[in-house]
């Protein structure tokens, strides 16, 4: 049997952590949701994303928002 890495076993901790809440969200359904906040009368101001995995959600904002938000997220999942 082959010892892992320190490193190792820090992603196995990191991938064990987050499995029950890592996924990709569709685009239909980030589309959708922007939409709802939109609605909901959301014009500009700080986002932020605890969860960003490959970023979606920042990539597909309405480009009526772009400018008008300050953007933050965070990712812990290294793979990601």
């Amino acid at each position: 049997t082959q010892a892992l890495t320190p490193e190792a076993l820090l992603m196995m901790d990191t991938i064990a952590r987050t499995t029950q809440y890592a996924f990709y969200t569709s685009e239909e359904v980030v589309r959708a949701m922007w939409a709802a906040v939109r609605r909901l009368g959301f014009n500009g101001g700080t986002v932020f994303e605890p969860g960003m995995g490959i970023g979606h959600f920042v990539g597909m904002s309405p480009n009526a928002l772009v400018d008008k938000m300050t953007y933050r997220g965070v990712e812990l999942d290294s793979i990601t």
